[in-house]
């Protein structure tokens, strides 16, 4: 009797549990539509003693945190996250924040 009792939670659990979807999901940038602006941010790597603006991106423990694995809503929320920012103020964006979902 505990033996069908087990078999039959043990179904009712796969059978009510969601195929948990998860990626491993790396929060990245580009530089886009002004290739004028990357020394600037290189620039700012050099005076916080780092040798590139990519070395000092990796370097930093609170960006590094969003690289982790994400799973379900949380995934599909990140997917489609992006952000783009105008640093010279010229109205033309420079660079572009995103997750790179693999």
């Amino acid at each position: 009797m505990k033996t069908k009792l087990f078999l039959i939670g043990l179904i009712a659990g796969f059978t009510f549990t969601s195929c948990e979807k998860c990626k491993d999901c790396e929060y990245k940038y580009e530089f886009i539509n002004n290739d004028s602006i990357q020394p600037l941010y290189e620039f700012a790597a050099m005076i916080n003693n780092y040798n590139s603006w990519d070395e000092m991106w990796h370097a930093d423990d609170s960006i590094q945190a969003f690289n982790r694995e994400y799973c379900d809503d949380e995934l599909s929320d990140i997917k489609d996250y992006t952000e783009e920012y105008d640093t010279d103020s010229n109205q033309v964006n420079d660079i572009r924040f995103y997750y790179d979902c693999k």
